[in-house]
């Protein structure tokens, strides 16, 4: 998870297992199509050797409507555009190539399914003959195991795709908003590419028998334990801390409605419990883990970070001084600049009225305090600092380069004026290193909020050439330190997030009233039902987010947000 400022973007009961069983909040996920029979002519194939997991997928799909008739013909571009969109957020992860056929057929099922027409020979475990679904195979393999004949399935019932399915008009960036009683179309389709890349299998879905001779890659890992049935693999128990609860009676998804195991991943894409009305659902890490058990090769997405983090508002001494913080993660650490801006601060050029005309910089880590700065050319570092592109435009302005250690408790970064002084200041992290396999995350910036030109205005940056999936929130009636609640806090916040060009995107009041769900499925929902959250898929660009008090209040708030998987 990670959050960043752009200095730039400143300026401008029991399981549900029936269909029937309609939810006040959404559709009940129905059954996965039947995994493929076993394909043994696939084991007299000469399998070549894998292939380096270096990823992305090189997954195309070509699709073909089964429709006589030709009834449906005007839902042909949307369903085309989703299943798109869908399957290159599976390219983002998985590594291998294939020329994938998609077969679309409408019936009257309740919802859709998607199923790998064939199958592929692993090996054999000595009991069993291991089978994966045909699509993965021909990512992992490269042969088609079935030639000409469609490699995927899906089946859409009509009165869902005409009723209830939402085809978002711009699935490239996924930012607009979804209808009340709709189902987001990419997400259905990106949850039935995973049953026809790894979630299928032959076990019985209640008492978790497998077939005598054969399983399939997915079912070699789970377990029963006289009740329930949960997915073992290494990888997604390491990351769960434990079995993973598959949902019962729904084999091949995840989670289930207490008091059965598993409520908490009914939020996740491949649950087989409710899929939310208003809710874009993405490919989870545990998704990704179970793939990997699975034999998938998985790799980490490329294409979209957070970067250039900054966050501007009216700095006080004491309490109302300008906090910031964020977190390294990774396998590396991570070379960052930090800058406290002040005397050179303006607005398309215009120097901002109030502004601190001397700042003081402190970098505090899990130890203590990392380094402090007052003039970023007196403190030892002036090189450095030129050597990063990024010098303040103002020698009273401070500045520190350092190294950062992935995976440590949270850095954090204050900003003072100089001898107690009071004015507008700007805190800024920028990412030197950014090929390093760490990040920044989750960064949160603290201060007080008042009225006009002093409202907390932060910005961010997503690099690179994909969409990035982003919470950004606004903290007040919450805050508190070390569990005493914080004086003088935001009583009730707004937030708004604006692109590059000054256009409102989203704007939020009361987190509840908007995206509930999908902001709870995030695990990280405001605390305080007066604070505001948005969640959004963004592309590469610069945006803002200012956070104020509902009708003119001051007090002091925290604007942050996550990198979300």
């Amino acid at each position: 998870m990670h959050f960043c400022l752009l200095r730039l973007a400143l300026f401008g009961g029991l399981a549900i297992s029936s269909l029937g069983q309609e939810t006040n909040t959404g559709v009940p996920v129905g059954p996965v199509a039947p995994m493929a029979a076993p394909n043994y002519t696939t084991k007299r194939l000469v399998i070549p050797p894998a292939q380096p997991e270096v990823g992305p997928a090189g997954a195309t799909f070509s699709i073909t409507f089964i429709d006589p008739g030709s009834t449906y013909t005007a839902y042909y571009a949307a369903i085309t555009s989703a299943i798109q969109a869908a399957g290159a957020e599976w390219n983002r992860y998985l590594t291998g190539s294939g020329s994938l056929e998609i077969e679309v057929l409408f019936s009257s099922n309740p919802t859709v399914t998607g199923a790998s027409v064939t199958s592929g020979f692993v090996r054999n475990d000595g009991t069993r003959d291991i089978f994966e679904q045909g699509a993965a195979f021909e990512l992992r393999t490269g042969i088609d195991p079935n030639g000409a004949t469609s490699d995927v399935r899906f089946t859409v019932g009509t009165s869902y795709m005409i009723n209830t399915l939402w085809f978002d008009p711009n699935p490239q960036t996924r930012t607009d908003p979804i209808p009340p009683n709709k189902v987001d179309a990419i997400s259905v389709f990106t949850h039935e590419f995973g049953h026809a890349y790894v979630f299928n299998g032959f076990r019985n879905g209640t008492t978790g028998q497998p077939p005598a001779t054969f399983m399939s890659t997915f079912d070699v890992p789970v377990t029963f334990n006289g009740s329930d049935l949960f997915f073992n693999g290494t990888n997604a128990s390491a990351r769960y801390g434990g079995p993973v609860p598959l949902t019962f009676n729904n084999y091949s998804h995840l989670g289930n409605n207490s008091p059965r195991p598993g409520s908490d991943l009914i939020p996740d894409m491949m649950n087989g419990v409710v899929y939310n009305f208003q809710t874009r659902y993405f490919i989870s890490p545990i998704d990704l883990d179970i793939a990997k058990d699975s034999g998938l090769g998985v790799t980490a997405p490329v294409g979209s970070n957070l970067v250039n983090i900054s966050t501007r508002l009216n700095v006080q001494p004491g309490d109302n001084r300008l906090i910031g913080g964020f977190i390294v993660t990774g396998t590396q650490p991570k070379k960052v600049i930090v800058r406290a801006l002040g005397p050179s601060l303006n607005s398309n050029g215009v120097p901002v009225p109030g502004r601190l005309a001397n700042t003081t910089l402190q970098l505090v880590g899990p130890g203590g305090v990392i380094a402090t700065n007052d003039n970023w050319r007196t403190g030892g570092q002036e090189t450095q600092i030129i050597a990063s592109t990024v010098p303040p435009p103002n020698d009273l302005e401070s500045a520190i380069v350092a190294t950062l250690p992935a995976n440590t408790t949270a850095y954090s970064v204050i900003v003072e004026g100089v001898g107690n002084t009071s004015g507008v200041g700007q805190v800024e992290v920028y990412d030197l290193d950014q090929p390093a396999d760490s990040q920044l995350a989750n960064i949160s910036t603290r201060g007080l909020v008042q009225t006009g030109d002093n409202v907390m205005i932060g910005g961010f940056i997503i690099s690179g050439t994909g969409p990035r999936r982003v919470i950004v929130r606004a903290i007040g009636p919450s805050l508190n330190v070390n569990g005493v609640p914080l004086a003088g806090r935001l009583p009730d916040t707004t937030l708004e997030i604006k692109n590059q060009n000054g256009m409102t995107l989203f704007m939020n009041d009361d987190w509840r009233s908007t995206q509930e769900a999908e902001i709870i499925a995030t695990n990280v929902p405001p605390s305080d039902n007066l604070e505001s959250a948005i969640v959004a898929t963004l592309p590469a660009a610069a945006y803002t987010a200012i956070v104020r008090g509902f009708n003119s209040a001051t007090g002091v708030a925290l604007v942050e947000a996550f990198r979300l998987p």
